[in-house]
């Protein structure tokens, strides 16, 4: 998923930022500082899953936690 829209929406809806482990501290801080807009991109593979969060103007942050358990699990 790559979305770009308002930051409040994206965080409560998108970015599922409380599933991340690693380095999710800088991400939540790129959110929390987001003024309107924001762009997320989050990627699933079979083991993890990752977080990118781009603000305008400043430095990308990506976090990293485990993906989903699969409904068979």
């Amino acid at each position: 998923m790559w979305i770009t829209g308002p930051a409040k929406d994206l965080t409560r809806f998108h970015s599922r930022i409380d599933r991340m482990t690693q380095e999710a501290g800088p991400a939540a801080e790129a959110l929390a500082a987001a003024g309107t807009s924001i762009t997320l991109a989050r990627v699933e593979d079979a083991d993890h899953q990752y977080l990118v969060v781009l603000p305008p103007g400043g430095r990308a942050r990506i976090a990293r936690g485990k993906a989903a358990a699969s409904p068979e699990a």
